[in-house]
């Protein structure tokens, strides 16, 4: 999944339905691109992530119930995005889907979305200074 905007709000919710995960989501024009983290996010490990339907944009501001009994989601975190990087393929094989720059997020300052050749994805999120190479 790629984004079609070059920058926007993000935000970050913990959500408990069906299971445990954070959901990652980015601007993109009228609706939200988001994936689910199957894990906490931390800076330096990667995070295997799936790609859900586009949210609607509410969602970048929310906190409380889902519709239709899918639980709560509770926000971690919020800013603003800007993409800093394209789309790569590294010397081991691995494809940079989107790099982003990140404000308003304590724990990271950047993020990087990655497929494997395998066509699993993963987010690496990283402090200040850290994705140089």
């Amino acid at each position: 999944m790629s984004v079609q905007q070059p920058c926007g709000r993000f935000a970050l919710l913990l959500h408990d339905h069906p299971f445990r995960h954070w959901d990652l989501l980015l601007e993109d024009g009228p609706q939200a691109a988001t994936w689910r983290l199957l894990r906490r996010p931390v800076v330096n490990e990667p995070i295997a992530a799936e790609v859900l339907a586009p949210h609607r944009l509410l969602y970048l501001d929310y906190s409380g119930p889902v519709s239709g009994g899918r639980g709560t989601v509770r926000q971690q975190a919020t800013g603003f995005w800007q993409q800093v990087g394209q789309r790569s393929v590294s010397a081991a094989g691995v494809l940079t889907l989107l790099e982003v720059q990140l404000t308003g997020w304590c724990d990271c300052s950047s993020a990087r979305l990655i497929q494997t050749d395998d066509g699993r994805c993963f987010w690496y999120f990283a402090a200040a200074a850290q994705h140089s190479g």
